[in-house]
């Protein structure tokens, strides 16, 4: 199976002891997934996942990097992007958050338009306790199921993957310096190998439920 890894910093694995993030527990979750597509320790090719990218990043100056790498026909590919499109540190001439679900859309257009085909696996972003993120990631997150159902309607094999839970339970020290949890490091947004533990077990439950309902032809 051919994986193809898409979006920001979560993608990349910054936080990871090893740099790996999800990636190398999704493959030890399965060893036949041998085609996984990454640049680091463990697989073959390369990770479309970069550090500080939005949405626009892929809009705007990244089309051509993922269009090639959806030509090497992955089988699927998990999708985890927005994180830094709720930031309140984004750029003053950035998009506002609430524009985000529709930058989604056009970004899965993207995606299926060169390959429609591949399973897209688009993942409800990872909880931060952080300002910014609190204020407008629920918005973000409850517009994804909807668009997902949108694109199956029109004959896409596309799921959502639910990942709120991965740091729902990360608070900030009372000085704010610091966040308490297993799940995140401590700026709140990232997260250490527990977190990212989890994605990677939320991944392979939604490639099992992409399996049942048929999406994978052996």
């Amino acid at each position: 199976m051919r994986i193809m890894p898409v979006g920001d910093s979560l993608t990349e694995g910054t936080g990871s002891s090893d740099y790996n993030g999800y990636r190398l527990f999704l493959y030890n979750l399965h060893p036949t997934l041998r085609h996984f597509t990454t640049d680091n320790q463990f697989g073959l090719s390369e990770t479309e996942g970069y550090s500080g990218y939005s949405l626009d990043h892929f809009l705007a100056h990244s089309r051509e990097g993922l269009q090639t790498t959806l030509a090497r026909n992955p089988n699927v590919v998990l999708l985890h992007i927005g994180t830094n499109d709720m930031s309140p540190l984004r750029l003053p001439t950035a998009p506002p958050p609430a524009t985000a679900p529709e930058r989604l859309n056009d970004l899965i257009d993207i995606i299926f338009a060169a390959q429609p085909n591949v399973v897209l696996l688009v993942a409800q972003i990872v909880h931060s306790p952080n300002a910014g993120w609190t204020e407008h990631s629920p918005a973000y997150n409850a517009a994804i199921p909807r668009l997902v159902a949108r694109k199956q309607r029109q004959g896409y094999e596309i799921l959502t993957v639910d990942m709120r839970s991965v740091g729902a339970d990360c608070v900030r020290n009372l000085d704010g310096t610091s966040v308490v949890c297993d799940d995140l490091i401590d700026d709140g947004v990232h997260p250490k190998d527990e977190g990212y533990r989890k994605m990677a077990a939320l991944w392979y439950d939604a490639l099992r439920n992409a399996t049942n309902r048929g999406y994978f032809v052996p």
